[in-house]
């Protein structure tokens, strides 16, 4: 699904969001839901738990794998890079 430039909105499309026993997200959009193109990038929030660094980051990255929103440009992709990168796996980046 292309986004809507003509309205100035998009409009999101279908979607799949993780879930799991350490994994939540917390949101408030539906398909169909028309979002303006300055919108505020936050339109959903994933927490991942584990009993230390390491396995909540790999818990993560895992949700963001499985974390698919159609219709709008998310910052996904770059949130998993960052934390799989080396600075952000060695602790030196926070």
């Amino acid at each position: 699904m292309q986004p809507e430039e003509s309205s100035g909105r998009e409009r999101t499309g279908g979607r799949t969001v993780p879930s799991g026993a350490s994994v939540r997200v917390a949101s408030g959009f539906y398909e169909g839901l028309e979002i303006p193109v300055a919108y505020d990038s936050l339109l959903a929030k994933v927490i991942a738990w584990g009993p230390d660094r390491e396995q909540a980051r790999r818990r993560m990255i895992g949700a963001l794998e499985r974390f698919v929103l159609l219709g709008v440009r998310t910052n996904v992709e770059f949130l998993a890079e960052l934390l799989a990168s080396e600075a952000f796996m060695s602790a030196t980046f926070t």
